[in-house]
């Protein structure tokens, strides 16, 4: 559409239509929801398996204890030996 003002010469106007800036808003808003919901999703998963995780910390741990006593007990077995 042309600009019909009087004295325009070289201006140029800008039309913003309503429902495009309520569309953009409520755009905006959907894409907060949206990425809320996937943080709520995802601590609550976190949660659920969280003592799943801590149990197997804690066998990690027993394991890791049981190789370092079997190195130390061949270590000094192979050192007793010669």
């Amino acid at each position: 559409m042309p600009d019909t003002r009087g004295n325009s010469i070289g201006e140029s106007t800008i039309t913003i239509k309503w429902w495009c800036v309520l569309l953009v808003i409520i755009g905006v808003f959907g894409w907060m929801f949206i990425a809320q919901m996937n943080v709520d999703r995802r601590v609550t998963t976190l949660e659920t398996q969280y003592s799943f995780i801590s149990q197997s910390i804690t066998e990690v741990r027993e394991l890791t204890k049981e190789i370092r006593a079997d190195q130390l007990r061949r270590y000094r077995q192979e050192t007793d030996g010669r």
